[in-house]
């Protein structure tokens, strides 16, 4: 998962903390303690002289600065240590892109190697989340109840880029019940409780809203 971090947004507005479990860890899994977080995806190559292109999934300041220790895991491979030994933001349409140099790495062909790989941290190495922001995993893998409809399912992403970061939340078919899915807008007009530690959220939502956010499978 990211490092990235969600606000309990106001009026129907709201944001979520960077740094995320990787997604290749179920959301169900959510209570296992999470070892390592991923503060980037490799995109690619960029140039000649091994730099790299990297889709950044962290906010926390200097995370990418020369001289910072990474884990760097690519699919089938066990995590490597990585140095980066430069940065510099890459002007394009994607906003939230850097271009690295990692000391090793210094050619296009090993840089294209990376593709899809993931810069992680350990666990420890994040800081806490700002006061009233929960960081992904923190919330990935959380029951929800409704004070009025009951189970609701579990939070299965933090959907980014959503109008608010809404959450993902996913219940399997039991019994003549569909499974389902809904997209919760996390404001705190709608939110009468988040326990982190208890993995739950407790929702107050307002009629016919769990009607319009949902879809049946």
């Amino acid at each position: 998962m990211s490092s990235r971090s969600v606000s309990r947004g106001r009026a129907g507005t709201g944001k979520s903390a960077a740094e995320r479990p990787p997604r290749r860890q179920a959301a169900h899994a959510a209570e296992v303690p999470v070892e390592r977080v991923a503060v980037g995806r490799v995109a690619g190559a960029h140039g000649l002289r091994g730099e790299i292109a990297v889709d950044v999934l962290s906010d926390v300041p200097g995370r990418f600065a020369p001289g910072a220790s990474l884990l760097l895991t690519a699919a089938g491979a066990p995590p490597r240590p990585v140095v980066v030994a430069a940065a510099r933001n890459f002007t394009s349409r994607h906003k939230d892109r850097l271009l690295l140099s990692l000391q090793g790495i210094a050619d296009r062909t090993a840089a294209e190697a990376l593709r899809g790989a993931l810069l992680e941290v350990d666990a420890a190495a994040v800081p806490p989340a700002p006061e009233g922001s929960y960081y992904h995993y923190d919330l990935v893998g959380c029951r929800c109840i409704d004070r009025r409809a009951g189970e609701l399912g579990d939070v299965a992403e933090v959907v980014e880029g959503g109008g608010g970061d809404p959450l993902r939340v996913v219940s399997p078919a039991c019994g003549d019940e569909p499974a389902r899915e809904l997209l919760l807008p996390f404001v705190d007009a709608y939110l009468a409780e988040v326990d982190v530690a208890g993995r739950r959220i407790l929702w107050d939502l307002p009629e016919g809203l769990i009607e319009a956010c949902g879809s049946a499978s």
